[in-house]
Parts: structure tokens; C-alpha cells; sequence
């Protein structure tokens, strides 16, 4: 089972001002509470959670939470509304976990052409811009990578689902296509 815990982290300390601490508690408890949660269901299961008699002291697996917390110290929240919140920070977590494994299973000149063309936010290049610079060789090891990178954002929605309609749900929500 995949452990989505940074989302309801990162909720419990921004939209419910809860201490790092306490959110630490809490997220260890919601996810045993409601393993299964997703994108979807998320906000509406920890604000239950929260309210419920569930938020005793939970034993459990530690976090790094130190990352959540530069995470938030950089955010600007701007106008977001709190399901706009942790839809937002679900979808970033599952696109992160993807890409860790996409550059754990990768070559290092795939996973470095895929970076430089995919996750640089600075320069947007079209495809035809990037036809130009690219050899053949080159664009087709890019569009590999991408396709592997693919099949990675499905494995990671698929554990993160509780069913196969759960998993459906989120695949339309996120990539727009039907799984």
C-alpha cells in the first residue's frame, strides 16, 4: 500500500494551524484511520478525523516532516480554498512519487533528458523547437522515458486506490483519460 502522507500533513498544519507536532500525530493516525483515502475523499475524511473522538495518540511510522515544512514556508496560498488545498498538494505528492521511482528506474541520460525537457519550469519549449534540437535517437529515448514515466503515475494511482473504481476516478481526474 502506497503512503500518501505529506498531503494531509501539509493540510493539517496550513488549514488547521495545528502544530508540527500535533500534525505529525494526527497524519500518523488519519492514515491508519482511513488508509485508503484519495484525492478526492481526502479533505472531507481528515476534517472528520480531526473532529472525531479517532485523534488519540497514535504509535506509529515517522515522518520527515522537515521537508513538509519547507514545502510550506515557500507556498503562497494565494486564493485557495481548503479542497483546493490538498487536491492540489495530493496531485503534486503522486506526480513526486512517480518521479522518484521514474529516476530510480532509469538511465541516468534518460532521467537527465526527461528532467531538462519535462520538469524544467523556467524554459518552455514547443515540439517543434524541441524537434529541432533533439537527434532522432534523442526524442525517441525522450518519448520512451515519457511513456515509462506514464505507466508509473498509473502504478502509483493504482496503490493508492481502494478499488478499481476509486482508481478510475482519480486516472480521469488527473491524466483525463480513461483508464
Amino acid at each position: 500500500m502506497l503512503t500518501i502522507w505529506k498531503p494531509p500533513y501539509k493540510y493539517l498544519r496550513v488549514v488547521h494551524g495545528r502544530s508540527r507536532a500535533e500534525a505529525e500525530q494526527l497524519t500518523r493516525g488519519f492514515i491508519k484511520y482511513a488508509p485508503h483515502a484519495t484525492r478526492a475523499n481526502a479533505r472531507h475524511l481528515l476534517d472528520s478525523y480531526v473532529l472525531s473522538d479517532h485523534t488519540r495518540a497514535v504509535r506509529g511510522e515517522r515522518f520527515d516532516v522537515d521537508e513538509a515544512e519547507e514545502e510550506i514556508a515557500r507556498e503562497d496560498l494565494g486564493e485557495l480554498t481548503a479542497d483546493e488545498y490538498i487536491d492540489r498538494e495530493w496531485t503534486k505528492n503522486l506526480f513526486a512519487i512517480a518521479v522518484e521511482r521514474l529516476r530510480d528506474s532509469s538511465h541516468a541520460g534518460d532521467f537527465a533528458l526527461f528532467e531538462t525537457y519535462d520538469l524544467d519550469d523556467i524554459v518552455t519549449r514547443s515540439y517543434q523547437s524541441l524537434g529541432a534540437r533533439l537527434s532522432d535517437s534523442s526524442s525517441s529515448r525522450l518519448a520512451m522515458i515519457r511513456r515509462h514515466f506514464r505507466s508509473l503515475i498509473l502504478q502509483v494511482l493504482r496503490e493508492a486506490a481502494a478499488s478499481d473504481d476509486e482508481y478510475r476516478a482519480e486516472v480521469r481526474a488527473l491524466l483525463g483519460i480513461e483508464p
